[in-house]
């Protein structure tokens, strides 16, 4: 439900499900709803890229497509001709992919990625990072902190 306050011809519109949430968790929410709707699009753009193509041919990932964008003249002319029916140019589709890119760069850390090779004291670390997230992350539902932290512990257990 929305409450709109006029004042001086500008409306402001407040959400009363979101009045506990500061900026900058409105922002990462936004970032990840703006992506999942990239990814939506994807889908549909994979299936129109692959619609009258051989087997051989298709896209099975959108990575890559993405990879392809940039070496494979032929993907690229069928990306763009396939983009001009949603009224977009190539250069449109390279910006969806930067920003989804930059997202999954800033979502999924390399940090936290166990190391198949990684000394104890690495993955001490790395648990120690891992259980401090539950003091920050939000929304955490009842046992979570108790099942997260054995999932961790599993992540980050040293394997013989």
């Amino acid at each position: 439900m929305e409450n709109k306050i006029s004042d001086r011809n500008v409306r402001i519109i407040v959400e009363k499900n979101n009045e506990s949430k500061c900026s900058g968790e409105k922002r990462i929410d936004a970032r990840n709803d703006v992506c999942h709707i990239i990814r939506l699009w994807y889908d549909l753009l994979k299936e129109d890229y692959n619609r009258g193509l051989p087997e051989r041919k298709k896209c099975w990932s959108i990575g890559w497509l993405h990879e392809q964008i940039d070496i494979n003249r032929e993907v690229r002319k069928r990306v763009s001709i396939k983009v001009r029916d949603y009224g977009m140019l190539i250069n449109d589709v390279l910006s969806l992919f930067t920003y989804k890119v930059a997202r999954n760069c800033d979502t999924h850390k390399d940090s936290l990625n166990r190391r198949r090779t990684a000394f104890t004291s690495e993955l001490s670390r790395q648990l120690q990072d891992a259980l401090n997230l539950l003091h920050i992350a939000p929304h955490q539902p009842l046992n979570f902190a108790s099942a997260f932290e054995k999932c961790a512990r599993r992540v980050y257990r040293r394997r013989n």
